[in-house]
């Protein structure tokens, strides 16, 4: 065999195939070390121009979901693999076969897109023939008679040495490619016919990019939506005895009334504001008789039994009767920023509400009268994360998204009194009384942050669940449980131990958590519904 025949037809002399063949296999890793290494002015880069809600809830959506995507992975590689042997054998026509095989594929991507998402939508279609079309066109097998008859040229070297992604895309050509240039194309491919057959590549990069993709909707922008049918079947195959879904929807806000026999609950996902008997959760909850414009957040003060909602489209604070629901009184609020708002009361007729500020316009924070609407203070920026201590009257305040910083309100003289760096991206606090301690959860790096209370100094981290959102705890027992963001998991915690004693798998986007310490159960609100979990039923010991 000539060396031309052997190593192409305008193959590179060895070195220059050598350092083609490193860059070749080293592009992707060098790529990802260096997105990793900028990964901060990327994030910056893209809060500037798409903002941060499309990535997040994208892949908050693909993590929450890894483990049935897998099992989709495993199910489509093996009908896939079974498909082509049995067509491979029976039907010696390679135009038939493909067709057949392409009929094959759309079906089964089309069934799979239409599982996961509950319906089908015109990109899902055109995903699937795309995905079909390319799966039929790698289907080349290595044997040495299907190699190109004069070897591979320098079009070849340029393509798949310049077009990063282009093994995915076309393994069934990039294979053979590699192996001209590792040494004698025919022989290298005999070689590894033998371990992995040639169609296998392509099979597997199919497979991998159907339980990737789902469903169009899963990548819509501006808002994703999780694949409903894959959370379906993920409570089908892997359900958790120790939780039960009471309602469905998208909630948020959670609160236990003062004798713990009512759960109130708000969110995007429903007109009015609802309360739930938890003694019957198997009855349908009562609901406010005024709208309260689909609220993710609000207030509940029981020293006077009387909830507090913040209706963005009419511009209104509405004041309701804790037990029959009904409007107390409502007065107009306005010149606060856009977005959720958090609402507490101290019980001295005082609101105080912090607003996500999904715009920086208008106020964020304002004190309001609760009684007539009278303004009391306003500030451009103080958080949107709030905790109020009736004890030390404060309010602790952090900010998901624009500071690392925790900052003390005094409710009396209405004024911070300090500020104080933190972890970034603080999502959830809460005081534990028994140990003069407060907690913030620290999502982005899977820790509890401690502080004395009194002093504000930092203390030993606790380690927990990455995502970790919100928090609440079982003063009973004194065990912290933790709701993730991205883990789908509540974490329960033993304080005295400083140990995750048990975890529990709910759903995706989990939001907040309410305790109800003699029942054992804690209440857990989601963007796809409510939940019950009895967390104690895994503990490693009744305390």
């Amino acid at each position: 065999m000539s060396a031309k025949t052997s190593l192409g037809t305008g193959a590179a002399p060895r070195m220059g195939r050598s350092a083609l063949v490193l860059w070749t296999l080293l592009r992707l890793p060098l790529l990802a070390a260096i997105l990793y290494a900028a990964r901060v002015e990327l994030l910056t880069f893209a809060e500037s121009w798409i903002g941060l809600a499309w990535p997040t809830e994208t892949a908050i959506i693909i993590v929450s979901t890894l483990r049935e995507r897998v099992v989709l992975f495993a199910l489509c590689l093996a009908v896939l693999s079974v498909s082509w042997v049995l067509l491979a054998k029976r039907i010696r026509s390679p135009g038939s076969s493909r067709a057949i095989y392409f009929t094959l594929s759309l079906t089964l991507f089309l069934v799979v897109f239409r599982t996961t998402a509950g319906q089908l939508v015109a990109w899902d279609v055109v995903a699937a023939v795309c995905l079909s079309a390319l799966l039929v066109f790698n289907i080349v097998p290595r044997a040495a008679s299907h190699l190109p008859a004069g070897g591979f040229g320098r079009k070849d070297d340029v393509f798949f040495g310049c077009v990063i992604g282009s093994e995915l895309l076309l393994p069934g050509r990039f294979l053979p490619w590699l192996a001209s240039q590792i040494g004698d194309q025919r022989s290298v491919v005999r070689l590894g016919g033998r371990l992995i057959p040639g169609w296998l590549p392509s099979v597997a990069v199919a497979s991998f990019a159907a339980a990737a993709f789902l469903n169009a909707s899963a990548w819509a922008y501006p808002f994703p939506a999780a694949p409903r049918g894959l959370l379906e079947l993920r409570r089908t195959f892997f359900a958790d005895p120790a939780v039960t879904q009471f309602a469905r929807g998208d909630f948020d806000k959670l609160t236990l009334d003062a004798e713990g026999d009512t759960l109130y609950a708000t969110g995007h996902g429903v007109r009015r504001l609802l309360a739930y008997n938890v003694r019957a959760l198997d009855q349908p909850p009562r609901a406010t008789p005024v709208d309260t414009g689909r609220a993710g957040e609000f207030g509940y003060d029981p020293t006077v039994n009387e909830l507090y909602v913040f209706h963005s489209r009419r511009g209104r604070l509405l004041v309701l009767d804790g037990t029959t629901l009904r409007l107390r009184r409502s007065f107009p609020l306005t010149g606060i920023a856009p977005g959720d708002k958090r609402i507490l009361s101290d019980g001295s007729g005082m609101l105080f509400i912090f607003s996500e500020a999904d715009q920086e316009v208008g106020f964020a924070f304002v004190v309001v009268n609760g009684g007539n609407g009278e303004i009391v203070r306003r500030l451009i920026n103080l958080g949107s994360d709030a905790l109020l201590d009736p004890i030390r009257n404060r309010i602790y305040v952090t900010d998901f998204r624009r500071q690392s910083q925790l900052t003390v309100y005094d409710t009396e003289r209405h004024e911070i009194i300090r500020t104080l760096a933190t972890d970034p991206r603080i999502n959830g606090l809460i005081v534990d009384e028994a140990t003069n301690q407060l907690l913030l959860g620290s999502p982005v790096n899977s820790l509890i942050n401690r502080y004395d209370v009194e002093t504000l100094d930092r203390l030993k981290d606790l380690k927990t669940i990455f995502g970790v959102r919100h928090l609440a705890i079982d003063a009973k027992r004194h065990l912290l449980l933790c709701v993730s963001l991205a883990t789908n998991t509540v974490d329960v915690i033993d304080l005295d131990s400083e140990q995750s004693v048990a975890r529990y798998w709910v759903a995706p986007w989990l939001r907040k958590v309410e305790v109800d310490a003699d029942a054992g159960v804690a209440y857990v609100s989601s963007r796809y519904g409510l939940f019950q979990v009895r967390y104690t039923e895994r503990l490693r010991e009744e305390r």
